[in-house]
């Protein structure tokens, strides 16, 4: 018992300095706490901007035009972030595909607060830049009503001037409208509609709408007369067989006159209806298959020999 009693300033002492450790340990869980509850972190998308990249070049594909940025610091100063850009220099850039380093600029944000990316760098493919003059063509949708006949659209500017990517550029022939809508249409109308360039997102053009002018006739003003149509520029290793071999053309007066059926052996004369065998692609050509069937445009010619004559469209008969 005696050595108990003497034992006792010694456990008292332990005892201390276990509480001692328990106070340190929960003053330092307590500052964890305050420090954490004073940080935070936060993340948003931003794009990426191309800078300095040579004006005869092009970028041909980017498949990743954002970056993920994450700041992590002192909540005070994260309410306040703004600012903060990502740029690629490229002002050294040459053809071809390339990994380039993605740069970030940032204004009103402290160094005590951190930024990472979610990626570095970016795959690009550039090439060199190529322009072309190409034609626009309305897309109709729609049927105007049977009484009706659709005449020659004119679309203002007909042509437009494309800029892109070489391997891109030198594909596309022509771009569509928007859709334009004939349904129910029976007079003369006009509409302001957008290039339809969905499918070449990598090119640029020099204009982004047209203006379609659309004139409709009622078919008991027109006279249709069936024109033959005639195979031209043949390739004479080549053997053709035209599957439609008339085509109906719709012709008016312009003086508003009923056209009499007298004038039709005249009006013959005066259009030759063609299908020209050279706008087909090499492709059909190379066709390994003996028989090979498709599609021309027609187009005509007219000998403008009788007056007050309009010619309003054309099709197979």
């Amino acid at each position: 018992m005696k050595d108990f009693f003497f034992k006792i300033p010694e456990i008292i002492r332990e005892k201390e300095i276990l509480a001692k450790g328990i106070c340190f340990f929960l003053a330092i869980a307590a500052y964890m706490y305050v420090i954490n509850t004073k940080t935070g972190t936060i993340s948003f998308e931003i794009p990426i901007e191309i800078k300095k990249l040579p004006d005869d070049l092009v970028i041909a594909k980017m498949p990743k035009k954002t970056v993920s940025v994450k700041l992590h610091g002192n909540k005070d100063y994260l309410k306040n972030v703004k600012d903060i850009t990502a740029f690629i220099n490229l002002q050294k850039a040459t053809r071809g595909k390339k990994k380039y380093l993605i740069h970030i600029k940032k204004k009103h944000i402290p160094e005590k607060v951190s930024i990472k990316l979610s990626h570095k760098y970016a795959n690009i493919v550039i090439e060199k830049k190529s322009y072309q003059k190409i034609r626009i063509i309305p897309k109709f949708t729609g049927d105007i009503p049977i009484s009706h006949k659709m005449g020659n659209h004119v679309v203002k500017p007909e042509y437009v001037y494309i800029s892109g990517p070489n391997s891109v550029v030198k594909k596309i022939k022509y771009l569509y409208t928007e859709s334009i809508q004939l349904k129910k249409q029976k007079n003369y109308f006009e509409k302001d509609i957008e290039i339809n360039n969905s499918a070449y997102p990598s090119i640029s053009i020099s204009e982004s709408n047209v203006r379609v002018y659309v004139p409709i006739y009622s078919k008991k003003d027109l006279l249709a007369i069936k024109i033959p149509i005639v195979i031209i520029n043949k390739n004479n290793e080549y053997n053709y067989e035209i599957i439609t071999k008339n085509s109906v053309v719709y012709v008016k007066s312009t003086d508003d006159t009923v056209l009499s059926p007298d004038k039709t052996e005249r009006i013959v004369k005066a259009i030759n209806v063609s299908a020209d065998i050279s706008i087909l692609s090499p492709k059909i050509f190379n066709n390994k298959k003996k028989i090979v069937e498709t599609f021309i445009p027609l187009s005509m010619n007219y000998q403008n020999n009788i007056e007050k004559l309009e010619i309003i469209s054309i099709e197979p008969k």
